[in-house]
């Protein structure tokens, strides 16, 4: 569990833009592995901890903020030694669920969000434990947040990447985990291609 950055902007009740923490916002810098496509975090709100996936990263540069393509920001940096330092990097966190604590007992939701961030509120990566402790609430595997998630943009993407992570965690569940990324897989494909011959 790592501290990555903060809540900077509430898109929806479901999708928030948020900013990694940068040198001299914290001590532990995060690091590009700390905020992959697809990685699970948590942040916390009144009334729970809400849970989401990471299914969008960008890089801002400070002055205009327009995505900068990869060779212009290697010409930057040789040209401008501290541009780099100035470089924000913005990640989209979509709404799973949520953790809500009561009389020292969890429960785990998967439903409609009932409760949003505070800006600025912090944004933590989650460990292995605590992504099978979300998906696994009464010790059977459940993904309930499917079909609501299944209507954001890259799901496909993003969740077969989180299915990826959950058959190494759950070695046991493999097989149903593998036949749910392969049928999100073989939808992509189709719709991907319904839309191309539009």
């Amino acid at each position: 569990m790592k501290k990555i950055g903060k809540v900077s902007q509430i898109i929806s009740m479901t999708n928030y833009f948020c900013t990694i923490f940068r040198e001299g916002e914290i001590d532990s810098v995060p690091k590009s592995d700390d905020y992959l496509f697809g990685t699970l975090v948590k942040i916390e709100a009144k009334g729970g901890t809400i849970v989401g996936i990471i299914t969008d990263i960008t890089t801002l540069t400070p002055g205009d903020r327009i995505p900068l393509k990869v060779p212009e920001m290697e010409q930057a940096m040789r040209l401008y030694p501290t541009f780099y330092s100035s470089i924000q990097t913005i990640i989209v966190v979509s709404y799973l669920g949520m953790i809500k604590t009561a009389g020292g007992q969890q429960e785990i939701v998967h439903s409609f969000p009932g409760i949003i961030p505070d800006i600025s509120a912090s944004i933590w990566t989650m460990d292995d434990p605590e992504i099978v402790s979300f998906h696994k609430p009464r010790e059977t595997l459940t993904f309930g947040y499917y079909s609501r998630f299944s209507q954001e943009p890259n799901f496909e993407y993003a969740f077969c990447a989180l299915c990826d992570r959950m058959m190494r965690l759950l070695p046991e569940e493999q097989a149903l985990v593998r036949k749910l990324k392969q049928n999100v897989e073989f939808l992509s494909k189709v719709n991907g291609f319904s839309r191309g011959r539009r």
